[in-house]
């Protein structure tokens, strides 16, 4: 991607070797802790290490990390998303962060809406290809499949579903009720 780590633009590599002021949310001290205890020792080794190992192979040591974005276990990463990514707005520069929350299958998401909706089936129909849209994690085929339509049609009863929640609290409501029940905070 570059030939040197400090002009990868999101990495954090220059806030790890000191070249640039270190974000709040970054808790380097665990990692630097492994080359030195005095920090600009560790930074000085830290960069040193990245140096070493460009274009060797080795064992990724992100290969258990929670959706390949946040470095940390299970409790870490539910407090940075809790309280830097569940009020924004889902963006494409950031595929990734979708991949942040747990994602429920199409049948729990249709089960919970069927619950929490009642007997309203176009209700129950449209609010369940929205969510399994946008939280389920399966292929539009599968949902389409589940719905009896065609791909490009999930995608255009969930916007249309999108549309028609922004006017109605009722619906809202409704959905914000469903959306907890599945354990869904990310808008």
């Amino acid at each position: 991607m570059v030939d040197r780590a400090e002009d990868y633009l999101w990495s954090s590599y220059n806030s790890y070797v000191g070249k640039a002021k270190r974000p709040e949310w970054l808790k380097s001290d665990f990692i630097l802790g492994y080359f030195d205890q005095r920090e600009s020792a560790a930074q000085r080794k830290y960069e040193q290490f990245v140096k070493l190992m460009l274009g060797k192979s080795y064992e990724s040591p992100l290969k258990d990390v929670t959706a390949s974005t946040i470095l940390g276990d299970k409790f870490f990463v539910t407090e940075i998303m809790e309280k830097y990514l569940d009020r924004k707005k889902r963006d494409r520069n950031l595929p990734s962060r979708g991949m942040l929350r747990e994602e429920r299958s199409v049948k729990e998401i249709c089960e919970a809406v069927v619950v929490l909706a009642g007997e309203d089936k176009k209700t129950v129909t449209g609010m369940s290809i929205y969510l399994c849209h946008r939280y389920s994690g399966a292929g539009l085929k599968e949902i389409g499949a589940q719905f009896g339509i065609s791909e490009s049609g999930i995608t255009r009863a969930s916007q249309r579903f999108g549309e028609k929640i922004e006017g109605d609290k009722g619906l809202k409501s409704l959905l914000v009720k469903v959306k907890n029940e599945l354990g869904i905070s990310i808008a």
